[in-house]
């Protein structure tokens, strides 16, 4: 059994190199492309509690349950789905990966889904501005660049 558990975590550890190393835009959406499906499952193994914090978070400072949110690198949607589940209805996705977003509609919890990044000028994004961004330390920590916090 434990061969079976250090097999698999070699299998996690190489998904996550995968996107520290991809090497553009385009390098790292297909690495999470590939990761998609077993995102969430390697995330909970490896004790990855970003979304719950994030969820709790907002409950303690959003109290208008009808405020927009942002979920920026919504990934598969587990903050959304935390988020609806406490009550918030005007959720908004955004992330790179169009596999992690097919993920993300499947939960049924946001009104909107963007495929893109912040700081890409060129994207379309909802007129109405979001009173909240929510963001989580993901995996792809190093990836965001310092201008897509200057939104």
């Amino acid at each position: 059994m434990k061969g079976r558990d250090n097999m698999a975590s070699e299998e996690v550890e190489r998904r996550v190199a995968e996107v520290f190393e991809a090497g553009d835009r385009e390098e790292l959406v297909r690495a999470y492309a590939r990761w998609a499906e077993r995102y969430d499952e390697d995330m909970l193994g490896l004790e990855m509690r970003g979304p719950e914090i994030v969820a709790a978070m907002t409950a303690r400072y959003v109290r208008d349950r009808a405020s927009p949110i942002l979920d920026a690198g919504a990934g598969t949607g587990r903050i959304g789905e935390l988020l609806a589940i406490l009550g918030y209805s005007n959720l908004a996705a955004l992330d790179l990966s169009d596999a992690m977003l097919a993920l993300a509609q499947e939960r049924d919890v946001y009104r909107a889904l963007h495929q893109g990044a912040l700081g890409l000028r060129s994207q379309t994004m909802p007129s109405a501005r979001s009173s909240r961004l929510e963001c989580s330390p993901r995996v792809m920590r190093r990836r965001a660049a310092l201008t897509s916090w200057c939104e």
